[in-house]
């Protein structure tokens, strides 16, 4: 690629930069383009914002080193070489559209993927920090729908392109109609979850179970029965140990069957001091070789305050740790920091729906609120009640950038100004600005970008070694990673 001094380059648009770990890591959010530099290559990206002749970045380069021209000039059009090559910078004839790409992109019409499907607002635990409470106990609940009016869902969900279907609560199992239900969802080839607290799995029903959900976690929050009982209830401890068990022991017998197994422990103060010992019980006790943490999200600000709530470093701290743990012992965690995926607009009501036990439609399983009703099932097919709500309209049309703290910021492409469901719940706004997550969601976003440059060299110089020692492929690949 030719690249002499007096050729014009273009820098992106929008582009995020941050230190971690002693490098200085860009981001054009615009093509997702990722690159890890040290000081001399942030100071040459540094100046090509500002000049797009590379004639000028070598003259600002000599007179801050103190250089000659000619010697700063063959590593700078190298390292712009490299830059052009691995797509962070464009020279005066690419035809990277940056305004394009970072436009608002508004929702037409409804794809529906996923659907979180309430069977029952019953349940059998009381866990200090469930997200379905006020909704749950609130309101009247009497009125449930039959299995016929259960199945018309999940056919209509099937037929309208839908994806996978979530079971989920209550506690599904207090349903009679769960394992139809799921056996009926696959039947019309959608992907099941269940999410259960595991107390009422046992040797009947585990056949039924795992042959017709494809993911099953179960929820436990320590090995402790002390820890696990103080979140979820007296009680509870013993019969969710013995639910896993009983799912890992049929799912070891039957191997040919698909269906994942994972244990879902919330971590919160009350658990993080014993939760690296969960893996070996997990694994060696229980049986079961996937993990699913999730870290305790308040229900309202006010749990910010004391209570069960961790800090985003302890919270990453300790699931770098249960990680090597559990890889240590042969399993798998899944929590992936590096995938990265652009959340301009909202998924509610668009790509999903969540449905409770009486009928009623709402954007999300977490915006079970009566601002929020888009309708019932019983008022005509799915996707014409989702359609005509204004609920909906309210979801399909929103950007990020109608949060006015949001507007500027370069990352809103990525978090789309956070979750609306959170931020309702916290300011009783749907536009609100969450500044509570905002600075919680950018340490996740900093660590897992660095975490993706690790993996890229990583990646890379295995593949480079699994060439002809000294091979052109071997260097070429190597020279696309992080840069010097």
């Amino acid at each position: 690629m030719p690249c002499g001094e007096n050729v014009m380059i273009s820098y992106p648009n929008k582009v995020y930069k941050f230190t971690y770990n002693g490098s200085y890591l860009f981001y054009a959010i615009s093509n997702q383009k990722l690159i890890s530099v040290n000081e001399y290559g942030a100071d040459i990206l540094n100046l090509a914002k500002d000049y797009p002749r590379i004639e000028d970045i070598i003259q600002k380069c000599a007179e801050k080193y103190h250089l000659s021209e000619d010697e700063v000039k063959p590593p700078i059009i190298t390292f712009i070489k490299k830059m052009l090559k691995v797509g962070f910078l464009e020279d005066e004839n690419g035809d990277l559209d940056v305004e394009a790409r970072t436009a608002p992109v508004f929702k037409k019409g409804v794809t529906f993927k996923e659907l979180y499907l309430h069977l029952t607002n019953e349940c059998n635990q009381k866990c200090l920090y469930c997200y379905n409470k006020t909704f749950r106990t609130s309101l009247d609940h009497k009125f449930e729908l039959s299995l016929s009016d259960f199945e018309h869902i999940v056919s209509e969900f099937s037929e309208l392109g839908g994806e996978s279907i979530t079971f989920t609560g209550g506690e599904p199992l207090l349903s009679p109609y769960l394992l139809k239900l799921a056996k009926f969802a696959k039947k019309r080839g959608l992907r099941t979850n269940l999410l259960t607290n595991g107390t009422l799995c046992n040797t009947e029903n585990a056949a039924d179970i795992c042959k017709n959900i494809d993911q099953i976690i179960v929820s436990l929050d320590s090995k402790h029965l002390e820890e696990h009982e103080f979140l979820r209830g007296k009680n509870t401890y013993t019969k969710t140990v013995a639910g896993i068990k009983t799912l890992s022991r049929y799912l070891r017998e039957n191997n040919l069957l698909k269906t994942k197994l994972f244990c879902r422990p919330v971590i919160t103060l009350n658990n993080i001091n014993n939760i690296l010992d969960y893996p070996q019980f997990m694994m060696q006790e229980l049986g079961c070789s996937r993990m699913l943490p999730a870290a305790y999200v308040p229900n309202d600000l006010s749990g910010f305050n004391g209570g069960l709530f961790l800090s985003f470093q302890e919270i990453l701290t300790c699931l770098l740790k249960l990680h090597s743990n559990l890889e240590t012992l042969g399993g798998l965690l899944v929590n992936d920091f590096t995938t990265l995926k652009f959340h301009s607009n909202c998924s509610a009501c668009t790509s999903i729906i969540s449905i409770a036990p009486d009928g009623s439609i709402y954007p999300c399983q977490s915006l079970h609120h009566p601002d929020f009703v888009l309708g019932n099932i019983k008022d005509g097919s799915l996707d014409q009640v989702v359609m005509a709500s204004p609920i909906s309209k309210l979801f399909q049309e929103f950007h990020y950038s109608q949060i006015p703290t949001c507007t500027e910021c370069v990352l809103g492409p990525i978090c789309g100004g956070g979750c609306r469901a959170i931020a309702y719940r916290y300011y009783h706004n749907f536009n609100a600005y969450n500044e509570v997550y905002c600075p919680f969601y950018r340490q996740r976003l900093e660590f897992g970008l660095w975490l993706k440059t690790v993996k890229i060299v990583w990646d890379q110089d295995r593949y480079a070694l699994s060439q002809e020692e000294g091979s052109d492929s071997g260097k070429e690949t190597r020279e696309s990673g992080s840069c010097p």
